[in-house]
């Protein structure tokens, strides 16, 4: 039987120009893939953004695993946050977040020189290894990503994202910058990446043709945001 991994219940958060993004309630069974559709500024990154601990929301719950991010009367301290989110979520953006002066390898590796909670150790790099030959990277790990094509900058994304074993990954938008055909093989990757990571995905798309790939599809102007 699965656990349940993310809970969000009543959540108001504030964002953009006077507009307020209302979710009564989603939750997100361990091992599922989950798509949040809707059109632009509906909220998608918010929740997102909401659920790695970043955006403070204005009112709600909001637990991730063991951990309550936000409670009705309290919230965890935003080192504690940052600390669960580098190590227990891998975060997936449209528009990669890599530094240009790191090397694939060291991107890769970003979580654990910014967590000293993380421990860099021999099978660390047994999986950063695995994982970048499943990626296609291996051959690039010297490299440095202004060397890299679109979809390789994307699949080192998804490396750094993979590479802490994380429970929770969150991808906004993947495969938005990226052409039909590198998408699909991203796509793929990331499918792939989670079966064998035994991972649970949410993740933000406007491509309503990847839909029946998931698990379940959640509409966000379906579920609630609203004018503040």
């Amino acid at each position: 039987m699965s656990e349940r991994l993310v809970d969000v219940d009543g959540l108001r958060a504030g964002y953009g120009e006077g507009f307020e993004l209302h979710v009564p309630a989603l939750h997100v069974e361990a091992g599922e893939t989950v798509a949040l559709i809707g059109p632009s500024g509906c909220g998608k990154t918010t929740l997102l953004n909401v659920i790695a601990g970043i955006h403070v929301p204005t009112a709600g719950h909001v637990r991730v695993g063991d951990l309550e991010l936000f409670g009705s009367t309290s919230r965890a301290p935003d080192a504690a946050r940052r600390r669960f989110r580098i190590s227990r979520i891998g975060l997936v953006f449209q528009a990669f977040e890599l530094l240009d002066h790191l090397s694939v390898r060291e991107n890769i590796l970003l979580p654990f020189f910014v967590n000293t909670a993380l421990e860099h150790t021999p099978a660390v790099d047994a999986r950063l290894a695995t994982i970048a030959e499943r990626l296609g990277i291996a051959a690039y790990l010297a490299r440095h990503p202004q060397a890299l094509s679109q979809g390789e900058r994307q699949r080192v994304a998804i490396a750094r994202a993979l590479v802490t074993d994380p429970a929770l990954l969150l991808a906004d938008e993947p495969t938005g910058n990226l052409d039909p055909d590198t998408g699909a093989r991203i796509l793929d990757l990331l499918f792939d990446a989670v079966r064998e990571h035994e991972a649970t995905l949410v993740m933000v798309t406007h491509d309503h043709g990847l839909l029946d790939r998931f698990d379940r599809v959640v509409d966000l102007m379906a579920v609630g945001t609203e004018a503040a």
